[in-house]
Order: structure tokens, then C-alpha cells, then sequence
């Protein structure tokens, strides 16, 4: 992909077309990618529970936490991961003047947080409760940054519409 918007575009950015590709196809990767990790979560993660024994209602809690503890560290590194290559594609690109400046606050958002997802996992590995597990995640950068990845995502979809050039840039 990188090496076709090099041959293409020659040197300095590609065309606001060709970035536009480059972008919407790694977007919707994220997007398909992402779908999948959430479809997955809530697909098996109420079958690991249901699938608990309900003898005992202190331990049922216990594995209920520990089972959704698991999931969500699973969960979360793939949509961060996911988050990291995005990151990364729209690194690899020089964006087009038009675009510059909202290409990089997309970028920015991404990073903010990608950067923030081992102190997420951290926090969510250290959940022994659901009252924790919910905190770690509503207190963390990642999560406050989630807003900005949209806003950006919106942004450079905005702009290169405006530019004559739209794109679905599947921001969400």
C-alpha cells in the first residue's frame, strides 16, 4: 500500500485521492477489526458467565469478576492494537497540505490512546471487583481519548469532503 502512493505520488504527499484511499482502507481494517473484538466480547462473554456455577453466590461473584476481567483485558489489547495500526498507517503517510492539520490531531487522538492502554490494562488487571473494573476504565487516558479519536475521525472526513474528495473514513 505505502509502496503504491510512493510510485504514484512521487516525492512529498500523495493526491488528496490517493491519501484518501490510504486512509479509508486502513479505517475500515480498524473498523472491521474492531467490529469483530466487540461482536466476540459480547458473544462469549455472557456464555463464560452463564456458564459459571451458581452454588455458591460469593464465588459465583468472584469468577464473574475474574471471567470479565479476563475478557476485558483481552478485549481492550485488541481494540489498542487495532488503534496501533491505524496509528501507524496514518503515520506512515505524508498527509496533503489541505488535510495537514486535521490528519494530525487524528493522529494525536490515536496516539494519546494507544499510549494509555498499559496503564488501562494495568488498572483492569488489578480489578477484583465489577465497581473496580468499571472505574479503571471510566478514569483512564485511554477512555478520555476515545471522544478525540471521533472528533478527529469526523474532522478529516469533514475536510476532505470539503475539498471535493469524500471519504468514509468509518469513524463510528
Amino acid at each position: 500500500m505505502l509502496v503504491v502512493l510512493a510510485a504514484c505520488g512521487g516525492p512529498g504527499p500523495p493526491s488528496l485521492a490517493d491519501y484518501r484511499d490510504h486512509v479509508e482502507e486502513a479505517a475500515l481494517a480498524h473498523a472491521e477489526e474492531v467490529a469483530r473484538l466487540r461482536r466476540d466480547l459480547e458473544e462469549e462473554l455472557p456464555a463464560a458467565i452463564e456458564a459459571l456455577g451458581r452454588e455458591d453466590a460469593a464465588a459465583f461473584e468472584r469468577e464473574a469478576v475474574e471471567t470479565t476481567r479476563r475478557a476485558m483485558l483481552a478485549h481492550l489489547a485488541g481494540v489498542g492494537d487495532a488503534d496501533g495500526r491505524l496509528r501507524d498507517a496514518l503515520d506512515a503517510v505524508e498527509p496533503p497540505t489541505a488535510v495537514a492539520t486535521e490528519h494530525r490531531a487524528f493522529l494525536e487522538a490515536l496516539s494519546v490512546a494507544v499510549e494509555g492502554l498499559p496503564g488501562l490494562l494495568e488498572a483492569v488487571g488489578g480489578a477484583t471487583s465489577f465497581e473496580e473494573l468499571d472505574a479503571a476504565i471510566a478514569g483512564s487516558v485511554y477512555a478520555d481519548a476515545r471522544p478525540r479519536i471521533l472528533a478527529g475521525c469526523r474532522a478529516l472526513e469533514a475536510a476532505l469532503a470539503s475539498k471535493g474528495v469524500p471519504a468514509d473514513l468509518h469513524c463510528g
